[in-house]
This record gives structure tokens, sequence and C-alpha cells, in this order.
């Protein structure tokens, strides 16, 4: 599949061989606390056809990407109903 972009990928996009999230601390799921920590993401390979001028060699020019990010959300009030 060659999206728009010009990377061939899967039709659900390009998929991890390996995803986690850490969390710094045990989570205190209550309006004004914090929940922080890691996701980290591995994908699976994948061909950016923009970077290819000979297709024979399709194979060397095989790409993937290694993601480690931090967040933190402050936990929201929650509306009345």
């Amino acid at each position: 599949y060659k999206s728009n972009s010009g990377i061939i990928q899967n039709p659900n996009g390009i998929a991890c061989l390996q995803k986690s999230s850490t969390l710094v601390s045990k989570p205190i799921i209550k309006t004004g606390e914090f929940v922080e920590g890691i996701i980290e993401l591995t994908s699976e390979d994948y061909i950016d056809l923009r970077e290819i001028e000979d297709l024979k060699n399709i194979d060397e020019k095989k790409s993937s990407f290694q993601l480690k990010s931090y967040f933190r959300i402050e936990v929201p009030k929650q509306e009345e109903n």
C-alpha cells in the first residue's frame, strides 16, 4: 500500500513491533493531580519511495523508527451531569 506521502505501508499505517508505557508512580486519579510517564514505540520496517532513485535497490532503503516520549497530564475536573 502506498500512501499519498510516498511511503509504502500497510493499510492501517506503519505498525509498531514493540510498544510500552511506564508510569512514574502509581497514579492518583483525582482532580488537580498529575499522571506522568514514558511511552516507547518501535516501528516495523517501511519503505519511503521519496528516497529511492533506483527500484532495484528497494530492499536496501528500508527504514524504521524508535520513539521515546515523556508525558505529563493533569487530571481534569469532572463535569457535573
